[in-house]
């Protein structure tokens, strides 16, 4: 049994070694194509609690529904800042090697808007006694607004001004990969994989400017046990859009009881967070952010603002202080 074990132990390190290499070399060559002069995608700061918005290969990952509804007010007293409202789902689906979810958002941002729906399915592979590797893929369709009207025009005779709204309908697409273990995951994504191009007249089609890029996202996180009662939950974000510099978040989150959580987050060229939440019987959650500006925006912004909310369907009741406390060794409650 023993050596058993060792053999499959290597056999793990070398699946693992295997699948990060081709992850690796996936991020590098869909990088090559991504061209942008902006991040197209809005920014979470509370990210590590709702991670199937940055990657549908969660989907099903852990033993319960979970519904989650996100708020997020950026750059308050900014004119024409981001606002951001999308509802989630994802759930396993008939076998614990299948999940489903879905996302509906709508983020606005000046004279622009973008509103979508879209599904997600994904397949969960065992690859130890601990550990499972699960890919994923999401399909939907986005919409892009623009209104003139709030448009700011160098020449009268743009036009533009003589319609008040335009808009653009463009199928949208993502996929993704995730290893996770009780105590720790890592996942890779990518997102706007089809770089359709928005048919709009303020775009000028001789300009990459007008399409949808690909953006790509590694996350990673662990689960440390401080002492019976305390967990706490480092957990890293990085962004790639091309040419803009690669941005990176990390969150640290202390879980009391896994009832209440405080924490910090520092994202760079942007803000420094303070969040804090409250889990009440397993199955509804709240929580809440404040983003300190940082960047050059900090004299005319007072900060930014996102509130997520979340229900767990058919979630499994917490046995407490035993070392098989866990409802499933696959659903960590990060």
């Amino acid at each position: 049994m023993k050596n058993f074990s060792i053999i499959a132990h290597l056999r793990a390190i070398g699946i693992l070694k295997f699948i990060f290499y081709i992850l690796t070399f996936t991020f590098c060559i869909l990088h090559l194509f991504s061209f942008v002069c902006a991040q197209q995608l809005p920014l979470y700061t509370q990210y590590s609690l709702n991670d199937y918005l940055h990657n549908p290969a969660i989907a099903g990952s852990r033993d319960y529904a979970d519904l989650k509804l996100n708020g997020r007010y950026q750059w308050a007293g900014f004119t024409g800042a981001p606002q951001t409202v999308i509802l989630s789902c994802n759930t396993p689906w008939k076998s614990e090697n299948v999940g489903v979810g879905g996302v509906l958002y709508n983020d606005r941002t000046g004279p622009t808007s973008r509103t979508g729906v879209g599904g997600s399915y994904a397949y969960h592979l065992r690859i130890t006694e601990s550990a499972k590797l699960s890919m994923g893929l999401a399909l939907g369709i986005m919409q892009y607004r623009i209104d003139y009207s709030k448009l700011t025009w160098a020449d009268e005779g743009e036009p533009g001004i003589s319609a008040s709204i335009e808009s653009s309908m463009v199928p949208d697409g993502s996929f993704g990969f995730y290893w996770y273990a009780p105590d720790y995951f890592v996942g890779l994504s990518s997102y706007h994989i089809f770089h359709n191009r928005l048919k709009d007249r303020v775009f000028d089609p001789q300009y990459s400017y007008g399409y949808l890029v690909n953006h790509f996202f590694i996350m990673g996180g662990y689960k440390y046990r401080a002492n019976e009662k305390t967990d706490i939950v480092p957990v890293l974000l990085l962004k790639s859009v091309k040419p803009v510099p690669v941005q990176v978040d990390f969150s640290v989150r202390s879980i009391y009881e896994d009832k209440y959580w405080l924490g910090v987050s520092f994202r760079t060229q942007d803000a420094f967070s303070l969040l804090a939440g409250i889990n009440i019987n397993d199955k509804f959650s709240f929580g809440y952010s404040y983003d300190i500006t940082i960047s050059g925006l900090k004299k005319y912004s007072s900060g930014s603002h996102e509130v997520m909310m979340s229900y767990r369907f058919n979630a499994p009741k917490r046995v407490e202080n035993t070392e098989e406390e866990t409802n499933d060794p696959f659903s960590p409650l990060f």
